[in-house]
């Protein structure tokens, strides 16, 4: 007999709305203080990932402060090695913080992928007959393989990477507008570019991915069936025609993948140069700042001119921590 053929709506068939949330609410259930100490770790690796823009402020104007006062003043004798000390006391924390929650997390998603393949093989066993009769076996299969590998991957990696970049976009702004407001709207310019520019292109990769998910699942199932009845295809002469079929299945894959990648590799490139332009932006806006004496902005009122180079220093190592967290943010979400 031929392979079995999948229903002709399954490589059709939308993602089903609230599935992430299903998932996450089973996740929770399970592993609430493993998810807690996680978020914890999460928050001190993320505060240190950002502390390096307040130390290239802070020590810039000390360095300043040194010049102007140089007969009195020696930054070398006490600040800068307490600054010294404290930037890598927080650099230790955020270190330590990173392994404990990759620790835990390799351990909860290897725990939660097991129990839930066994949950399905559960459920499996009281499906009726015409449930297999209608699906091929590979495309069974690729559910505990390649689906379940994706859910990995969303647990170890998505979700934490979601939180962090959060956590780090969060931090970043509130100590941009601390700093200046008008180096801040430039960021939030190129912040909102990237957005669109995730809106348009992640949301291609994202339909595309599901696509390509479901394109494995069928020539999985495919090839396996025709392997399985090789003998029945040889009796019947259908080599020719199973070769047809399977050219037919494996360009349909390679078409559906070839699309998802491609608007998923060309996203992030395109969101590194959005990201450079606002570099460019903000040494452009910064100097003139500087040049023409104009007010410089904060929420706690307006700094002094001296401040602005090292306001300026640390805006631009910030842009980048920034357009990085927002592109990594960016490409978990279509992921």
């Amino acid at each position: 007999m031929p392979p079995a053929r999948l229903p002709k709506n399954a490589s059709h068939a939308k993602a089903k709305k609230g599935t992430l949330a299903r998932l996450f609410k089973m996740l929770v259930k399970k592993y609430k203080w493993h998810l807690v100490i996680s978020i914890i770790c999460l928050f001190f690796a993320s505060f240190s990932g950002t502390i390096s823009s307040i130390f290239i402020k802070n020590l810039t104007d000390i360095i300043e402060r040194g010049i102007r006062e140089q007969a009195t003043y020696n930054p070398w004798v006490k600040d800068i090695p307490v600054l010294f000390t404290a930037l890598g006391g927080l650099y230790l924390v955020g270190l330590i913080s990173s392994f404990v929650w990759n620790r835990i997390m390799a351990i909860v998603t290897q725990r939660f992928l097991n129990d839930l393949r066994k949950e399905m093989f559960t459920k499996m066993q009281s499906l009726p007959i015409r449930y297999f009769d209608t699906h091929a076996h590979g495309d069974i299969m690729s559910i505990y393989t390649n689906d379940t590998d994706t859910i990995r991957q969303l647990i170890s990696q998505s979700l934490p990477a979601l939180f962090q970049t959060s956590l780090a976009i969060i931090a970043l702004f509130v100590v941009m507008l601390s700093y200046s407001l008008w180096l801040t709207i430039v960021v939030l310019f190129g912040a909102t570019m990237m957005l669109l520019n995730t809106k348009f292109i992640g949301g291609n990769s994202a339909k595309y991915f599901i696509k390509q998910q479901r394109a494995i699942g069928k020539t999985e199932g495919f090839v396996q069936e025709a392997m399985k009845g090789l003998k029945v295809i040889k009796v019947f002469c259908h080599e020719d025609k199973s070769v047809e079929e399977f050219k037919e299945i494996n360009e349909d894959l390679c078409k559906k993948a070839t699309a998802a990648n491609t608007f998923g590799n060309i996203m992030m490139p395109i969101n590194g140069n959005i990201g450079y332009i606002m570099y460019v932006l903000l040494a452009v806006v910064g100097s003139t700042l500087i040049i023409t004496g104009f007010s410089n902005i904060t929420l706690t009122g307006i700094t002094p001119t001296n401040e602005l180079p090292g306001i300026i220093f640390s805006f631009l190592m910030m842009s980048r921590v920034f357009t990085n967290n927002v592109n990594n943010f960016s490409n978990q979400v279509t992921f």
